[in-house]
């Protein structure tokens, strides 16, 4: 699937974590994007165990000249096609990666997984994100249950149609 400026969509491998590694240079950056049990300082092998890549459907964004831009993850939750570990490389934030890969993701998994919600969870010290979601038509929901403490993380989520049905520039 091609994207804005010509950018692939395509399924990670193990191949990317060595690069998608450096995107995470404290463990701050890393709790953000990975959960507070993703362990920091990682290693080659931690990281892609926690990061679950070989288990969970993992996307790419590749930009025209080969290099990675973007990575997220999606699986079923509560019968909904939830994003995981979304992150756009550092170096391209605020060029509208961030929508397009959410698209991409949940265009991807809401066909394969024969769902038509999105979910995720955004840490609250990720404004940023948060704003990204909310911009996307992602709105905030009381997790279901108690495993989640929503000062931790707040749980989101949006039908795929408004999501799929916005213009590019959101």
């Amino acid at each position: 699937m091609r994207g804005q400026e010509g950018y692939a969509f395509i399924t990670a491998s193990s191949a990317c974590v060595p690069q998608l590694m450096q995107w995470f240079p404290t463990a701050t950056s890393c709790h953000l994007w990975g959960g507070v049990d993703f362990r920091f300082p990682f290693t080659l092998e931690s990281f892609i165990a926690d990061c679950q890549i070989e288990r969970l459907a993992s996307y790419v964004l590749i930009d025209p000249l080969g290099y990675m831009s973007a990575f997220g993850q999606y699986y079923l939750r509560l019968d909904r096609c939830h994003l995981g570990r979304l992150v756009v490389a550092p170096s391209v934030r605020g060029c509208g990666l961030g929508t397009q890969l959410v698209r991409c993701l949940a265009q991807q998994g809401s066909r394969a997984l024969g769902v038509s919600e999105i979910s995720l969870f955004v840490a609250p010290a990720n404004a940023g994100a948060e704003s990204l979601y909310a911009r996307l038509g992602f709105r905030r929901e009381a997790y279901p249950d108690r495993s989640v403490d929503p000062a931790i993380y707040h749980y989101m989520a949006a039908p795929v149609s408004a999501l799929l049905a916005q213009p590019a520039s959101a």
